[in-house]
């Protein structure tokens, strides 16, 4: 089973994407781009849900010049609005955006927000305390659960995975593994390696897990905070897919 992810704040992707996954019936749901500080974006919300395979909002927040964005009144409508329908949010953050986006979706208790790449710990310079204790405070949030995804790209070519493994180490510590969910971060995860060594990398840097914790990981919480509303196997894990490069006059 298959989440597909937004790659872009283009409101035509959401159309074309639902088009395209006719053909690919094994992607369950999808995660698309709103604007929301629309007007209209309850009517815009209900419309998508339509279709029964979207599933919530994602918003490329680390791409926000404004560093108060989160803040804002007009998106704390907006956020409000996916609470009351029920969708998902994801979050993608630069490391120093952690700390607000604790404090803002603390007033959305009844939101469920998905952090994405971990919050992209600062792995090339190593010093992770600053984004240890950030990732502490959002981890408190009972309505917030992390992808472990995309990580690979934020090392250097060459560079130790000590960092990596520390970041990823820490994670489960404060999440626990069934508050965690497996990303493919696919296309984008090529540029550092094939898809089948990331997985491989990944799968060497997890610290032990219970059967259970296991399949929570892969799939399970996916499948929940997701709402994908099927059972899903370790042979049939959560992956997420990234229109990136293919999405027409997007983002080639």
């Amino acid at each position: 089973r298959g989440v597909f992810v937004q790659a872009s704040h283009d409101p035509r992707e959401l159309g074309w994407v639902l088009r395209e996954l006719e053909r690919f019936p094994w992607v369950r749901g999808v995660v698309g781009w709103l604007d929301l500080t629309a007007q209209n974006l309850e009517i815009q919300a209900r419309a998508a849900l339509k279709d029964a395979r979207f599933k919530g909002v994602r918003h490329l927040t680390h791409d926000v010049p404004d560093a108060h964005w989160l803040a804002r009144s007009d998106v704390g409508a907006g956020l409000n609005v996916l609470e009351t329908l029920g969708l998902s949010f994801d979050l993608v953050l630069r490391p120093e955006q952690l700390s607000l986006a604790a404090e803002v979706m603390g007033q959305h208790p009844g939101l469920n927000v998905v952090l994405d790449h971990l919050g992209n710990p600062p792995l090339r310079s190593g010093d992770l305390n600053t984004w240890a204790r950030d990732l502490t405070a959002l981890a408190a949030l009972p309505n917030l659960t992390a992808k472990v995804s995309g990580l690979l790209t934020g090392l250097e070519t060459g560079q130790d995975h000590t960092p990596l493994r520390e970041a990823v180490h820490l994670a489960f510590g404060v999440f626990g593994a069934r508050r965690l969910m497996y990303g493919g971060d696919w296309p984008m995860a090529t540029l550092a390696a094939s898809y089948q060594n990331t997985l491989e990398m990944l799968r060497a840097l997890l610290p032990p897990l219970l059967p259970g914790e296991e399949q929570a990981f892969w799939a399970g919480t996916a499948s929940r905070v997701y709402r994908l509303n099927s059972p899903m196997s370790m042979k049939n894990s959560f992956v997420e897919n990234s229109a990136e490069r293919f999405v027409s006059g997007v983002r080639a």
